[in-house]
């Protein structure tokens, strides 16, 4: 019998070891498994919260994003008012450069035609041509007529602007376009000289076209003289210059890159002469013609 107790005994306290056993590594699993959940938890928790966060940045910006369209729209408002008020200045500069244009011409007009009749002592040409008691018959675009001599024996003749003194291109206003038609073109031997405006140079053929106002002239460079061939150079230089700029900018045009040299003509007067675009077009005028 007391074996049978002791046996019994010994069953019971092996059960309630294994069981106590049991509850001290479910509680040791729960445990750890509860920091882990709420480590977890707290990772969750702070991803929520730069959820949140970000989501209040989104929010922001796209309230930011609305005020900035309606400063847009208020911008391109004032932006087309400005455009418009600069295109009105830019007419009424227009208009300006054309009146003082107007009246520049009419002021010049005005002191040509009271040069007629007066007097001048005397007067010397770049030439080295002496003339005393001068009296202005006329003044023109492309010179003077004068009397000049003793009184009632005066002899009448005229100077093409090429012939007038400095002084006296100043006092009748003769601008750089007529001084341009005045310009002087002597053979190499400097036996003769011809005058006329310089139109254009061919560096391939060496021809060098010139208009006298009746029509072309053509000469060789080799014929002109040294200082007509520096004046050339010189163009030549500035014009590849010049151009290369112009076709830069054409180049990035549609139309401009088709149509930058030969293939453009220009009258003047009663003559057609080649021309070659001097600056970059912001539009263009296509006109279409077609028969049926």
């Amino acid at each position: 019998m007391k074996r049978f107790f002791s046996v019994r005994y010994l069953v019971l306290l092996i059960a309630g070891l294994a069981i106590a056993y049991y509850f001290h590594i479910n509680r040791k699993r729960f445990a750890d498994g509860n920091a882990q959940l709420k480590t977890e938890l707290a990772d969750l928790n702070s991803e929520w919260m730069e959820l949140r966060k970000q989501e209040g940045e989104l929010t922001y910006a796209k309230q930011e994003l609305v005020e900035i369209n309606k400063k847009l729209k208020s911008l391109s408002g004032e932006a087309a008012q400005i455009r418009q008020s600069v295109s009105v200045e830019q007419l009424a500069i227009e208009s300006l450069k054309q009146r003082k244009k107007a009246l520049f011409l009419e002021y010049r007009e005005q002191v040509r035609r009271q040069a007629k009749g007066a007097h001048f002592d005397e007067m010397t040409t770049p030439q080295g041509k002496h003339y005393k008691n001068v009296e202005i018959i006329e003044v023109r675009p492309d010179g003077i007529s004068f009397r000049h001599g003793a009184h009632g024996s005066a002899g009448a003749r005229g100077l093409a602007l090429h012939e007038l003194p400095s002084e006296w291109v100043k006092r009748f206003m003769f601008t750089r376009e007529e001084l341009e038609w005045a310009r002087s073109w002597t053979s190499a031997d400097g036996t003769k000289t011809a005058y006329g405006k310089f139109k254009s140079y061919d560096e391939d053929t060496g021809i060098v076209t010139i208009d006298d106002g009746a029509g072309k002239l053509l000469f060789d460079i080799d014929q002109l003289s040294v200082a007509n061939r520096k004046w050339l150079e010189k163009q030549a230089l500035k014009g590849k210059a010049e151009a290369v700029a112009i076709f830069e900018e054409l180049d990035k045009q549609v139309i401009g890159s088709k149509i930058k040299k030969g293939v453009l003509s220009k009258l003047e007067g009663d003559h057609f002469f080649d021309f070659t675009m001097s600056n970059a077009p912001d539009y263009y005028v296509v006109y279409y013609s077609a028969s049926w």
